[in-house]
């Protein structure tokens, strides 16, 4: 479980743009969503009525999102960062599909949004994945702020293969990621509306 749910992390990070991205307007939170505010009444996310919301996890994550950071040597990119959320359809060995939220300081017109994407990419994605690829690459209106999303694929050695969403969006001093995937990719289209709906729910509310 501890290898899916760093794997899916791990993936959050990994936003590799190759080509110029397109532009969609910001669409509808599905009217059957339920909806999670945080205690402080920093944000919500939406997410369908069978998935479960598994806050006990966050403390674990949280820890393990720090140690990939400081592995990876962020240099203060991503340092700090934050998980506040976590969610997904509850299995045996976990949740899976799931979908994280993080977020993390990144210092006000220090790091622009493709900066970002490429500073991750070059300090942990290219030592991670045995293989890659990319699917889409979105920019989109997400709560009234520009936005990039990811649709891809990748193959790791700890844990194989798995497809993907990751969003990345930046407020302020403040970065908003909110990513993960389906094991094993080919389980992918059963749950990839769902999944394009959860990322574009993020509401950032002070």
């Amino acid at each position: 479980m501890k290898r899916l749910v760093l794997a899916f992390l791990v993936v959050w990070l990994l936003l590799l743009g190759a080509c110029a991205p397109t532009r969609v307007s910001e669409p509808a939170i599905p009217v059957h969503f339920a909806t999670y505010t945080d205690k402080a009444g920093l944000f919500s996310i939406s997410y369908p009525p069978d998935w479960e919301i598994a806050l006990s996890k966050i403390e674990h994550l949280t820890q393990d999102t720090e140690d990939y950071l400081k592995g990876i040597g962020s240099e203060g990119s991503l340092a700090g960062g934050k998980v506040v959320f976590f969610a997904g359809i509850p299995h045996e060995a976990g949740h899976n599909p799931n979908m994280s939220v993080m977020v993390t300081p990144v210092g006000e017109g220090k790091w622009k949004l493709e900066d970002l994407v490429e500073a991750v990419v070059q300090r942990g994605y290219m030592k991670d994945a045995e293989e890659y690829h990319e699917f889409s690459r979105t920019k989109i209106i997400v709560d009234g702020r520009e936005a990039i999303i990811l649709d891809y694929e990748a193959k790791y050695p700890f844990l194989g293969a798995v497809r993907a969403l990751i969003m990345f969006l930046r407020d302020n001093k403040v970065g908003w990621v909110v990513g993960g995937g389906v094991l094993p990719p080919k389980d992918f289209s059963d749950y990839e509306a769902d999944l394009h709906a959860i990322v574009r729910s993020l509401r950032i509310l002070k």
